[in-house]
């Protein structure tokens, strides 16, 4: 369920800025620098939500193998019996 949410989620915001750079862009008689950034920074917020949490996902039988690669203690680094 959390997935799904948090899909719609990303989904939202990319649609949402699109639709206001598109409007501001396109439609807008008068636009002020800010609105566009604004919408810019909420399309540029969901584009990389949907990026880090589904096309750049790694699956969830390798994340335990990743978590353990990544994890080092202390004992583990070389050079750590100085």
């Amino acid at each position: 369920m959390r997935s799904v949410i948090n899909f719609i989620m990303a989904l939202c915001l990319t649609l949402s800025g699109g639709a206001a750079m598109a409007y501001l862009f396109v439609f807008a008689a008068g636009w002020r620098g800010w609105t566009v950034m604004s919408a810019g920074m909420v399309f540029t917020v969901g584009i990389l939500w949907l990026y880090e949490d589904y096309i750049d996902a790694i699956p969830k039988q390798d994340q335990q193998e990743f978590r353990s690669q990544r994890h080092t203690s202390f004992d583990d680094r070389p050079g750590g019996d100085d």
